[in-house]
């Protein structure tokens, strides 16, 4: 399949045309994207990898809705537009601790279920059956600030995965937690989403996460190359 073929391809769930994304740091012009061009299609098992600070967050970020990019563009052609992503069909998972203070962590779980206008035994089951899966049950009752980096990376991807999205983006998911710990996590991520077209994004300087998709993209110094297919 040309690469042509690929980059043109209508019915992706995201589609980043020419993305730049700049910041203004103490005066300084930084580029943290340069010019980035990508798909996400139904299926895909995408690795995007590089060292630390080589733009794969504000690729996601952008990728996810999170941030807009400084010049070019991002759209969703299968999923809707930007207020349709989250909660629901598209799942992210931060780099950095993103659960609610307020809530404990089967809560944090919930939640999404709950804004989506599922009832609440439903929405507490599934957090639930999630906590058993990524063997977080001990946990459950905690507040995020109780948590080791590790135990909030693995309720991050549980919340994330709560309402089956049709895209998973994930920030260095692994990034504080050991060998084992990450395999089976990764295993839970695959499960949840095997016999669907879900598709799995994983930003990663792990070998052995990256050895595991299908797909890998690289950056290095803001500049993205795409793997053809």
């Amino acid at each position: 399949m040309s690469a042509e073929y690929y980059m043109d391809k209508p019915d992706c769930f995201i589609k980043v045309e020419n993305a730049v994304r700049t910041y203004n740091q103490g005066g300084i012009r930084v580029e943290a994207l340069k010019s980035a061009s990508c798909r996400v299609l139904p299926h895909d098992r995408i690795a995007v990898v590089g060292p630390s600070g080589s733009g794969k967050s504000s690729l996601l970020h952008i990728m996810g809705g999170l941030d807009k990019p400084t010049t070019g563009s991002v759209s969703w052609p299968l999923l809707g537009g930007p207020e349709s992503l989250r909660p629901g069909r598209l799942g992210f998972v931060s780099q950095t601790r993103s659960l609610v203070s307020s809530l404990n962590v089967l809560e944090n779980i919930a939640l999404p279920l709950l804004l989506l206008d599922h009832d609440y035994e439903e929405a507490k089951n599934t957090a639930e059956d999630l906590l058993r899966i990524m063997g977080l049950m001990d946990i459950a009752n905690k507040q995020p600030d109780e948590l080791s980096g590790g135990q909030l990376q693995r309720a991050a991807v549980a919340r994330a995965l709560s309402t089956r999205p049709k895209v998973i983006l994930a920030d260095e998911p692994t990034g504080q937690l050991d060998h084992t710990t990450a395999d089976h996590l990764l295993g839970v991520l695959f499960e949840h989403i095997r016999d669907t077209d879900t598709a799995l994004v994983i930003a990663t300087h792990d070998r052995d996460v990256a050895r595991r998709m299908d797909k890998k993209w690289k950056m290095q110094y803001g500049i993205l190359e795409v793997e053809a297919v």
